[in-house]
């Protein structure tokens, strides 16, 4: 991070910098003026992590506590809307992470750990929301009380690939590419493939169990837009954050504009 030179204002960082500060008196803001994306103030949520609202959906996968499910839901984030939280600090928008339903078995990290899928990275049903954090009214719900606190909301949508308990890998394995390099070994990004090679970043696998959509497949690409705007339709959000866009077709994000 850089300091801003022009601006005296500053907060230490706790490791023997500072961060430049700029104070907004919120009272004279202009009230429930329409949101200007470019300045908006981001909140970003990790459901799970954020606040328990509802101890029934809570469980566990019996792995390591960092690793595991924590009980964080949507209900937790409408009681922190509803308490003006939001607000009192200042932000506007809400960016959470994916409320897709994701695999229910644990996968195991570069680190020789096993992971839930507390983080919504890795979605097995995309027409589903994640029971661990609730429904699809609890999701609505949520947006809804965000709007009527002048907040807005944006659900990362993650479309680069699925788990491989997920159906729709089951049922169109053409629309994945396969798992190989074509030089002998697997196609996992860092692995057998280059992150950042032109033709291996929008075929590499993230590992193992997530396989990657190959959106040159026009079958694949319209369900999965389609999939998208459904979402977008259905909870009354108001934006996406688009998840791993380097490492997709072009195509889909154009096909994904024309639909909005």
């Amino acid at each position: 991070w850089m300091a801003d030179p022009g601006n005296p204002k500053g907060s230490p960082d706790g490791f023997g910098q500072m961060n430049s500060v700029l104070r907004i008196d919120c009272d004279n803001c202009p009230k429930r003026a329409p949101i200007d994306w470019r300045d908006a103030i981001l909140y970003f949520v990790m459901l799970d992590r954020f606040k328990d609202g509802d101890t029934s959906n809570n469980m566990s996968l019996g792995l390591e506590r960092p690793a595991d499910y924590q009980g964080g839901d949507l209900k937790g984030l409408t009681q922190k809307i509803e308490e003006g939280y939001f607000e009192s600090l200042g932000v506007n928008a809400l960016w959470i992470t994916s409320p897709f339903d994701n695999a229910n078995m644990a996968g195991r990290g570069s680190d020789g750990h096993d992971y839930s899928g507390y983080h919504g990275y890795w979605p097995r049903d995309l027409e589903a929301v994640e029971s661990h954090v609730g429904t699809m009214a609890d999701l609505k719900e949520m947006v809804a009380a965000a709007h009527a606190h002048g907040l807005q909301v944006v659900i990362d949508y993650v479309m680069n690939h699925v788990h491989s308990e997920s159906p729709v890998y089951a049922q169109h394995r053409d629309w994945f590419w396969p798992n190989e390099n074509g030089r002998g070994g697997d196609c996992v990004c860092g692995g057998g493939c280059n992150w950042d090679d032109a033709f291996d970043r929008k075929r590499c696998w993230f590992t193992s169990y997530l396989p990657d959509f190959d959106f040159r497949n026009g079958d694949a690409r319209r369900w999965s837009v389609s999939n998208a705007i459904k979402w977008a339709k259905e909870a009354g959000v108001d934006g996406f954050r688009l998840d791993a866009v380097k490492h997709i077709e072009d195509d889909w994000l154009t096909d994904l504009r024309a639909r909005l």
